[in-house]
């Protein structure tokens, strides 16, 4: 819904990511995780916006006491955001990172990269700011 402050979940599969996301599905590497993630405000602004993600196993149970890093990348430009975004574990297998600073309108490609222990995962996020 556009304007509202609610966050969206971003999309999951490539069905959903086509969708949702102007048509490029989010791409993901062989994960020993599964990638949800949310964006406020929804929809995403030029400047500061803060991103929860649920990270799962593969059998669906919630992963806790991840190490995530979050990395904002807008392709086109080449260049990423210029601030790094601190991430916060808040338990339940649930993360947020903050500030996730887009710094102009278009494409941005948000990666979040997540380990525990031998586990490894990572997944890209398409974002719009319009």
């Amino acid at each position: 819904m556009l304007g509202s402050l609610r966050p969206t979940w971003l999309a999951l599969t490539a069905a959903s990511a086509l969708a949702s996301c102007g048509g490029d599905p989010a791409v993901s590497t062989k994960s020993d995780f599964v990638f949800e993630a949310t964006i406020d405000p929804s929809p995403p602004i030029v400047g500061q916006n803060t991103m929860t993600f649920a990270l799962k196993d593969l059998a669906g149970n919630p992963v806790v006491g991840a190490a995530l890093s979050v990395d904002p990348e807008m392709p086109q430009h080449g260049h990423g955001s210029p601030e790094v975004p601190v991430v916060q574990d808040l338990g339940g297998g649930q993360y947020k990172a903050s500030p996730v600073s887009l710094i102009m309108v278009g494409r941005w490609e948000v990666t979040v990269t997540a380990s525990q222990g031998a586990l490894r995962g990572k997944k890209m996020f398409p974002i719009d700011v319009p």
